[in-house]
């Protein structure tokens, strides 16, 4: 399986809550992103910030994710707003 992040191979990915569930986040499979242990535990440093997901077709749903301290993919370094768990 691939890690979302890294884009590597792992035997088990951890699944991390997009919108964290204490802020009104889901159980559903589209509010959990399947990531590597490396991966989760930078995003729980804030380290990498998880935006949300957009549909990319055919592909199907690809997960927004950026380093700390980089621009979004919407060309803004900073998000007022942006959905981390």
């Amino acid at each position: 399986m691939l890690c979302e992040i890294c884009r590597k191979s792992f035997e088990h990915l951890d699944k991390h809550h997009i919108q964290s569930r204490c802020y009104g986040g889901s159980n559903n499979k589209s509010n959990k992103a399947r990531i590597c242990p490396n991966c989760h535990r930078l995003v729980h440093k804030g380290k990498i910030i998880i935006e949300g997901r957009f549909v990319c077709v055919p592909h199907g749903e690809r997960l927004v994710w950026r380093l700390e301290g980089k621009e979004s993919i919407t060309g803004i370094k900073d998000p007022e707003v942006y959905i981390m768990g």
